[in-house]
């Protein structure tokens, strides 16, 4: 790649360079800890089920932290997306709950 988006599929790879990999997965305990290592700033952090029902919504300054962790007890046994935006990075990975 160049660097230039020339397409939107060439742009959403450029975006997400590396794999994201939030833990534990299965969530047994209730929290599910993000990595924020090389996030600056403020981060919006939403959880979705596969339906697209979005679940949860916040924002948390995640300057100079290594991680976040999110309180995902209210949710329902099931399978989940969690997504962080932060600047121009946007970050999801899929995650289960039981």
């Amino acid at each position: 790649m160049s660097g230039i988006a020339t397409s939107v599929e060439e742009e959403v790879a450029e975006q997400v360079k590396e794999s994201w990999n939030v833990f534990p997965n299965p969530v047994t305990n209730g929290s599910l800890n993000l990595p924020t290592m090389g996030h600056n700033g403020n981060a919006t952090i939403e959880v979705y089920d596969l339906t697209g029902r979005r679940w949860m919504q916040r924002s948390q300054n995640v300057a100079g932290m290594t991680q976040t962790a999110i309180d995902v007890n209210a949710l329902p046994a099931g399978h989940y997306v969690v997504r962080m935006v932060t600047g121009e990075t946007i970050r999801a990975a899929k995650f289960v709950v039981r």
